[in-house]
């Protein structure tokens, strides 16, 4: 139940994404809202992802330590698996 909270936040863009290029975090909930066209390397390299960074609390290995302990480093896995 943490880790559906923790991604509740994600998606309510109270808790920001990390991005490798910036201190400032991603805000998933304004680029899903706002977002006219997907292109990942774009959003990798950092120049897509600037409309969309913002200061604030970023998600990090704590915020889903609950769901590492209890899935392991298979996440994904079981996310395909059971979907």
């Amino acid at each position: 139940m943490a880790t559906l909270d923790t991604v509740d936040e994600v998606l309510d863009g109270k808790l920001l994404v990390p991005h490798w290029r910036f201190k400032q975090g991603f805000d998933l909930k304004a680029y899903f809202e706002t977002a006219t066209r997907t292109d990942i390397v774009m959003l990798m390299t950092g120049s897509g992802a600037l409309p969309y960074l913002k200061d604030g609390p970023i998600a990090d290995g704590r915020s889903f330590a609950e769901a590492n302990r209890v899935f392991g480093t298979n996440w994904l896995n079981y996310a395909f698996w059971f979907n």
